[in-house]
C-alpha cells in the first residue's frame, strides 16, 4: 500500500484520481510512526504540520526507511524534509524540493500558509511564498516588470508574515494594477504542480516498490528516539498489555470518563509532588479556555455569567488555579498510562471497558475489516464522531484537540476513531 500526506497544496481526490493510494492529513510528529510500515511501500509526504502540532522528525522518515519503505517528497513539507534528507534516500520531486536543495530558498515559510480545517478542505487564506517568487520570475521574463521591481516585490512579499501574504495586498497602489491583471491570468500554482510531479512519479515508480528500500546509514536507536518511539505507539510502559492497551484506546473515545480518570490520577500526582508545580500560566491558559468554551468574550460577559451560576471570583480564581495545576501536571508527569489502568480497575471500569474492546476487536477481524487498508474520508468519521456521538461541532484545531484529551497525536486520535467508525458501521450493516 502507498499512503500520501496531503492538505491546502491539493485534494486527496486529485491524488486518487492518478495514484491507488490511501491519503492522510498533512503529517506532523508521530504519525508516521503510527503507520503499519510492514505493510506500506510508499509513504509520499505533501503537506505537514509546521505550527498547532509538531513537525514530523527526520527521525520518523530515518526510520520508515530502515524499515524499507520508500518515501518520497515535494511541494511543502515534503520537499523541506526531501532536501534535507535526499543524502539518505528520500526521493525529492519539483523546483520546490531542487530550490531546497540548491539553498535558492531556506526558510519554512517559503511554503507556509495559512488554511482552514479539513471540513473546509483546507481552504487556503495566503499565498505561499513559493508561488510568488515563481510567478514573479515569469513576469519578469515575459518583460511585465523590470529585474527592480522584481527584487523590490520579492523583498516585500518575504518581509510580510507568511499569512497576510496574498497578491492583492502585495500589488496594492496604481503601480500595478498591470502586474495585478497579468497575475490574475498567469499566476503559478508550484506547489500543486510538484504535488502532481510527484503523485506521478509514485506511480512511474511502483515496480520498485515490490523490493525494500536499502539505505546507506545505521539507525541508531538513542535513548530519546526509544522514549519516543515507545510513547507514540503506546509502548510507553513495557508492563502494558494487550488489553491495557485496548483498553485505552476505548476509554478515549469517551473524552469526558477519560479527563475524569485523569483528573484523578493527577490529582494524586500533584499531591506527592507538591513543590514541583507552579500553575501561574496555565492558570491563565485555563481562564482563557473557560471564556472561549463559554462564549465569554467580553469581561462584561464573564461577570453576567458568574452573576448567573453564583459563581464568586473568589471560586473562580480557585477553579482556574486548580485547573491551571492539572495542566501543569500534564506536562510534568509523563506517561501516565499505568496510572490510569490502575484507576479503571479500583473504578471497577476496566472489565467493561475490555469486553466492548474485545468484541470490536474480533468483529473486525471476523469480517476482514482493515483500518489501515481503509479509504473512508477523514471528514466523515470527524463529523460522525463529534456531531452524532458527542453532539458538538467538530473543532477548528484537532490537533489541539487529541492532545488535551488524553491522545499521543493526531496519528492516534485518526487511528483510534477510524477503527470505532468501522465497527458500528459494521455492526449497522448487519
Amino acid at each position: 500500500m502507498i499512503v500520501v500526506y496531503v492538505g491546502p497544496t491539493i485534494s486527496s481526490e486529485e491524488v486518487t484520481s492518478i495514484l491507488d493510494c490511501r491519503c492522510l492529513p498533512p503529517v506532523s510528529h508521530g504519525d508516521i510512526l503510527q503507520l503499519d510500515l510492514e505493510n506500506i511501500s510508499a509513504i509520499g509526504i505533501i503537506d505537514g504540520y509546521f505550527e498547532g502540532a509538531p513537525s514530523v522528525w527526520h527521525k520518523e522518515i530515518l526510520y520508515a526507511m530502515d524499515q524499507g519503505v520508500h518515501v518520497y517528497g515535494a511541494a511543502s513539507m515534503g520537499a523541506l524534509r526531501a532536501a534535507e534528507l535526499h543524502s539518505f534516500g528520500m526521493q525529492g520531486v519539483g523546483t520546490i524540493f531542487e530550490w531546497y536543495r540548491d539553498l535558492v530558498i531556506e526558510d519554512d515559510d517559503e511554503v507556509a500558509v495559512s488554511h482552514g480545517p479539513v471540513e473546509s478542505d483546507y481552504m487556503v487564506a495566503s499565498e505561499p511564498m513559493v508561488n510568488i517568487r515563481k510567478t514573479l520570475q515569469l513576469a519578469l521574463e515575459a518583460e511585465v516588470i523590470s529585474q527592480n521591481d522584481f527584487t523590490a516585490l520579492i523583498n516585500r512579499a518575504k518581509g510580510t508574515f507568511y499569512k497576510q501574504r496574498n497578491w492583492g495586498a502585495l500589488l496594492s497602489g496604481a503601480r500595478w494594477e498591470v502586474l495585478l491583471d497579468w497575475v490574475k491570468t498567469n499566476r503559478v500554482d508550484l506547489k500543486k504542480e510538484d504535488a502532481l510531479a510527484m503523485t506521478t512519479k509514485l506511480v512511474s515508480d511502483q515496480s520498485k516498490f515490490d523490493q525494500a528500500l536499502r539505505t546507506n546509514y545505521l539507525f541508531e536507536w538513542t535513548n530519546v528516539w526509544d522514549a519516543a518511539f515507545c510513547s507514540i505507539r503506546g509502548d510507553a510502559s513495557p508492563f502494558l498489555s494487550v488489553p491495557d492497551r485496548l483498553v485505552l484506546e476505548q476509554i478515549k473515545l469517551e473524552p469526558a470518563v477519560y479527563l475524569a480518570i485523569e483528573e484523578q490520577v493527577l490529582s494524586r500526582w500533584l499531591s506527592n509532588n507538591p513543590d514541583k508545580v507552579e500553575a501561574g500560566a496555565e492558570a491563565k491558559e485555563a481562564l482563557k479556555a473557560f471564556r472561549a468554551k463559554n462564549g465569554l468574550t467580553m469581561h462584561a460577559e464573564l461577570l453576567a455569567y458568574m452573576q448567573q451560576v453564583d459563581l464568586s471570583e473568589t471560586d473562580l480564581v480557585s477553579q482556574m488555579e486548580r485547573e491551571g495545576s492539572i495542566m501543569a501536571a500534564r506536562k510534568l508527569s509523563g506517561d501516565l498510562s499505568g496510572e490510569i489502568i490502575s484507576a479503571l480497575h479500583q473504578d471497577n471500569k476496566y472489565a467493561e471497558l475490555l469486553q466492548i474492546a474485545m468484541a470490536k476487536e474480533d468483529a473486525l477481524q471476523q469480517a476482514e475489516i482493515s483500518v489501515s487498508a481503509s479509504k473512508v474520508k477523514r471528514g466523515s468519521y470527524l463529523i460522525w464522531y463529534f456531531e452524532r456521538i458527542l453532539g458538538v461541532e467538530v473543532p477548528y484545531d484537532i490537533a489541539a484537540y487529541a492532545t488535551a484529551n488524553g491522545f499521543t497525536g493526531v496519528a492516534e486520535f485518526d487511528r483510534i476513531l477510524l477503527k470505532e467508525y468501522l465497527y458500528q458501521e459494521h455492526l449497522s450493516n448487519k
